[in-house]
Formats: structure tokens, C-alpha cells, sequence
């Protein structure tokens, strides 16, 4: 570009009308340099926002019981009695 067509566009610019500023320009600067969120219209928080919120923790204690319970089952000894009764509960010749 050269020097004519610069001087072309800049008194161009310099003649256009600018464009209407928004009313709550200032504040939208203000909270920008102040990086605080653009608020929001309140709306309701439903039951399901809050399980979506909460679903990772719960989750994340449900595995922890099951693997807790598989450990205990491995690690703790069985005794004759509860073999005994198991094989009777699941033996289905008898019925």
C-alpha cells in the first residue's frame, strides 16, 4: 500500500460519522479491567443441575465402597458355617 491510498483511507476515517457508543459501555470496561463475571438472569437450579453437580463425588464414593467390600470379602476369613449355607442357597437340586 502506499502512501496516497493511506492518506486516502485515513481521511476517509476521519470523515465517517462513529458509531453509537452502547449505554453500559463504561460499566462493560469496568468489569472487564475487573474481570468480574457478566451477570446472568436468575433462573431456577433445579434438582437435576444439583445431582449433575454432585454425580462425580457420589460416584467416585460408590466405587470406593465397592472396592472396600471386594477387599473385606478376599482378605477376611470365611468360616465352614457361612460355606455351608451358601452351598445351600444356591444349590437348587434340593427344592
Amino acid at each position: 500500500m502506499n502512501t496516497n491510498q493511506l492518506k486516502q483511507l485515513l481521511e476517509a476515517a476521519r470523515k465517517a460519522t462513529p458509531h453509537p457508543v452502547p449505554a453500559d459501555f463504561a460499566d462493560n470496561i469496568l468489569r472487564a479491567v475487573r474481570q468480574e463475571p457478566t451477570p446472568r438472569a436468575a433462573r431456577p437450579f433445579s434438582i437435576f443441575e444439583q445431582l449433575n453437580i454432585l454425580f462425580p463425588r457420589l460416584a467416585l464414593a460408590a466405587a470406593v465402597v465397592i472396592v472396600l467390600c471386594a477387599i473385606g470379602n478376599f482378605m477376611l476369613p470365611g468360616t465352614d458355617d457361612e460355606t455351608v449355607f451358601a452351598d445351600q442357597a444356591l444349590n437348587l437340586e434340593d427344592l
